[in-house]
């Protein structure tokens, strides 16, 4: 049994294989991290590859875009030419390549939001899927994550906006609006815990300031105890 002055070592004896144990499971673990970084890596670099095969081939079909004004923000909009049997066509082949729907209409849809964010509706009938890659290269887009921000339109959603969004809904590209799934219910009960959350920030906020002024106060009379003893 342990006293006060002593501990008790859990890694102590010759046959105790706890750390060694250890030490070849985190080796297994930093393997995979790795391994995960560099797939990764590698999933990203296959994903960029569909999409420098897919814009030239949506811009074969055609694309035609139209701008709408959403509140003060000019928003434009890109369709295959063709309507919905080419647009049908088109998500039909990527499922025949062994794409799931929601990935085909993923792509879908960020291959036009692409064509028409680097302006290769027009002029751009020579594109090539190596200067897809270039043009990516150059804004920095090396993943569809980076790619989908890239081509997203509007002004930066704030912090404050995106929670009134979260709880109410948002407007689209359309000039509608699409709900969020919470109702009235649900905002009479955030109304309840927006008034309870602001009331204990505020006094922990005077709380804060006040402990704040004493520490001062404290440190103003030690220096002046000090100072009376320096000058002594």
């Amino acid at each position: 049994m342990p006293t006060k002055n002593t501990y008790v070592d859990p890694f102590a004896g010759d046959d105790n294989t706890i750390l060694a144990n250890l030490k070849g499971l985190q080796g297994q673990v930093v393997t995979l991290q790795g391994n995960k970084k560099a797939d990764t890596e590698a999933i990203n670099g296959l994903v960029i590859d569909q999409y420098a095969q897919l814009i030239p081939a949506a811009i074969s079909v055609g694309v035609s875009v139209s701008t709408k004004q959403v509140g003060d923000e000019s928003i434009s909009k890109g369709k295959m030419k063709g309507g919905k049997l080419a647009i049908d066509n088109f998500k039909g082949g990527l499922q025949e390549a062994g794409f799931e729907d929601a990935v085909a209409k993923k792509r879908y849809e960020n291959t036009i939001k692409a064509i028409v964010a680097f302006e290769w509706a027009k002029n751009a009938t020579n594109l090539t899927p190596d200067g897809v890659r270039a043009a990516f290269s150059d804004a920095g887009i090396t993943s569809e994550a980076k790619l989908a921000a890239h081509v997203k339109q509007g002004k930066p959603v704030g912090d404050m906006e995106a929670l009134a969004q979260r709880l109410f809904g948002k407007h689209n590209a359309e000039g509608g609006f699409n709900a969020s799934k919470f109702g009235e219910e649900d905002w009479a009960e955030f109304d309840n815990q927006y008034r309870a959350y602001k009331a204990a920030r505020i006094d922990a906020d005077k709380a804060a300031a006040e402990a704040k002024v004493k520490a001062n106060a404290d440190n103003d009379a030690v220096d002046k105890v000090f100072d009376a003893i320096d000058a002594a």
